[in-house]
């Protein structure tokens, strides 16, 4: 039975982030910081497929004063048990290092509006000197338009993948791929929606872990304007098991709750996987939908 594999994707640009010393100052118009924040999400399994090892869609983030991330506890693409990292701030830096062992795990540079504009990512459980790195490229609204991953393995070679995002005329994404491995999204759009922060459901792919995490972060907004529908995802050729949204729950501009199904290719009918529960920490906005 093929997999279907979950990654939450997040939104939304921390308003505490560090400067960077060398960056010319910011001219525009830095993206507005999503009001609420995510603190946990939790996968409860349903009566569908689900393949051994596929690693939680879970995540625990706790946060300071001013939202910032300061320790997480989650899955990335590829883990089968969480990571536990400690979050400090050092210059224009958010450095994670390992809660047990001290050693760094991932290095992230923050632009002028505190955005990620590159990374450097140390593998788990391994003593190689070449990280993964990543580079982020955004447009002139400072809306992220793609990145670059070169992905170091445990040989002297590089996988080197230039990721980029199509939107639709609304900011929702459409599509993420690199020409080989892609993932691709539906909407409904007779349900346009507050920007929701949505566990985006991602490909099983190495280099696309640190991504993930900063989205959980609030990092890299991905907010979609209307409720997804389905998705697809496609690594180097291998087309994953589809998978359909149904059943959101939202409160004002939280999404609380959804169900993710899953169509297996020997049926032909959408069977019950997960639901997906968020809990979030806001800055104190009550009131309607803020968009």
């Amino acid at each position: 039975m093929k997999t279907f594999h979950y990654a939450l994707l997040l939104a939304a640009i921390s308003s505490a982030a560090c400067r960077k010393p060398h960056y010319p100052p910011h001219t525009g118009k830095c993206p507005e910081p999503a009001n609420c924040q995510l603190t946990v999400m939790h996968t409860t399994q349903g009566n569908g497929p689900r393949s051994e090892g596929l690693p939680e869609n879970s995540a625990e983030i706790t946060r300071d004063a001013a939202n910032r991330p300061i320790k997480y506890r989650g899955y990335a693409t590829g883990w089968e048990v969480p990571t536990v990292n400690n979050i400090s701030y050092p210059d224009n830096r958010m450095v994670l290092t390992d809660s047990a062992s001290g050693q760094k795990q991932m290095e992230v540079w923050l632009n002028a509006c505190g955005q990620p504009d590159s990374l450097a990512w140390y593998a788990l459980g391994t003593t190689y000197d070449h990280p993964h790195h990543v580079y982020y490229h955004y447009n002139a609204d400072k809306k992220l338009t793609g990145f670059r991953s070169v992905y170091n393995a445990f040989t002297p070679y590089q996988s080197v993948h230039n990721i980029v995002i199509k939107r639709d005329a609304h900011g929702n994404v459409l599509e993420m791929t690199d020409g080989m491995t892609f993932v691709k999204w539906t909407y409904d759009y007779s349900k346009p929606t507050p920007p929701l922060q949505f566990g985006y459901q991602s490909s099983v792919t190495a280099f696309w872990s640190s991504t993930i995490i900063l989205e959980q972060f609030g990092l890299i907004d991905f907010r979609p304007r209307h409720l997804p529908k389905t998705k697809q995802d496609c690594m180097n050729g291998y087309v994953f098991t589809p998978t359909m949204f149904t059943n959101f729950v939202i409160s004002g501009e939280k999404l609380l709750s959804y169900e993710v199904w899953a169509k297996p290719e020997e049926s032909t009918e959408w069977l019950y996987g997960n639901t997906i529960t968020l809990t979030w920490n806001c800055r104190g906005y009550s009131g309607g939908p803020k968009f």
